[in-house]
């Protein structure tokens, strides 16, 4: 009977941890395009996906 009654339960957690997971990778996806941007100082590049180059190598020169 334990154990019936702690499956409901694990599997609560589980998707809590999931949406929590979930929260956090939007959140660092989000920050880290909006600073990508930020950093990029031509639009076509950052829009081509030259952004990371971009701060590369800002962060080099720097």
């Amino acid at each position: 009977m334990d154990d019936h009654d702690d499956k409901p339960d694990r599997h609560h957690d589980i998707a809590w941890w999931l949406l929590w997971a979930a929260i956090a990778v939007l959140g660092i996806v989000g920050l880290s395009s909006f600073f990508r941007a930020a950093t990029s100082e031509p639009v076509q590049e950052a829009a081509a996906g030259g952004a990371t180059m971009v701060s590369t190598v800002h962060i080099a020169e720097g």
